[in-house]
């Protein structure tokens, strides 16, 4: 056996390039379910946390004492590349259950590890004290199930 060894060796290596969609607010109508949704998302993505509460429902930010930094630190250390709304169970007049796919990487300088889910998010129309109101607002309920697709 002969142990070979070469100099010179060059060794590049190439960032994975993802192509991710993102639906924006203005895709939907202001004032739906789906629109809080990408509003929260767009929100996500830019990390601002205290625009979040805005599309958060209101009964859920009502029980926090700093709900901005809850969201932080429940959502801070994944930066979210790709949102795509797959389906919209409205349960009732007050209540929706949206599912949908995000891409997020688990660290902002992590270009290589991209997680691909699928979430199921409760959307509450609620009035300003979190009583569920078909006159009020839409708000995503932060607390959603998760699930590794491929």
């Amino acid at each position: 056996m002969e142990l070979v060894i070469k100099k010179d060796l060059t060794i590049s290596v190439s960032p994975v390039k993802y192509n991710f969609v993102f639906q924006l607010p203005s895709q939907y109508l202001q004032g739906t379910a789906e629109f809080s949704l990408a509003e929260f998302a767009s929100s996500w993505k830019k990390q601002d946390w205290k625009g979040m509460t805005t599309w958060v429902a209101k009964d859920w930010v009502s029980r926090q004492n700093d709900s901005a930094t809850l969201l932080s630190n429940m959502l801070n250390f994944k930066y979210l590349e790709g949102f795509k709304i797959t389906n919209v169970n409205k349960r009732s007049d007050v209540l929706s259950t949206i599912t949908f796919k995000a891409q997020y990487r688990l660290w902002a300088s992590d270009s290589t590890n991209v997680k691909k889910v699928q979430i199921s998010a409760d959307i509450r129309k609620q009035d300003n004290s979190g009583s569920p109101d078909s006159n009020g607002t839409w708000g995503v309920y932060p607390l959603y199930s998760e699930e590794d697709i491929k």
